[in-house]
């Protein structure tokens, strides 16, 4: 089973990672370009915000574990980009390319 992991350099992807990893898991993660890949996953390049790299990202996964947000900043308007729109995107990726996948959102009372 291959599971992507949207923010998995964040609190919660870097505990929930080693942890999917020791379970047997085959972990993908979604990072930024110049990010650094978490031991134990396969790193794909790509942004949640450009809807163009989500395909390859999504390619055969079972599961998706989408924890990249934004709230360590005053600017709002990335606030509602990254939260709303690259969630919306990420959604609708799955829904044409991994439509099987289980989609698991995880939040904060900060987002």
């Amino acid at each position: 089973m291959t599971v992507l992991i949207t923010g998995a350099n964040g609190l919660v992807g870097e505990r929930l990672l080693p942890r999917l990893v020791q379970s047997g898991f085959d972990c993908r993660v979604l990072l930024r370009a110049g990010k650094t890949c978490p031991a134990g996953a396969e790193a794909v390049t790509g942004d949640i915000l450009d809807p163009s790299t989500l395909p390859n990202a999504l390619n055969g996964v079972s599961a998706v574990v989408h924890l990249a947000a934004v709230f360590r900043t005053q600017d709002t308007d990335l606030i509602w980009k990254c939260n709303l729109d690259g969630t919306r995107n990420l959604i609708a990726a799955v829904k044409v390319h991994a439509p099987d996948a289980r989609f698991i959102l995880s939040s904060t009372s900060h987002v």
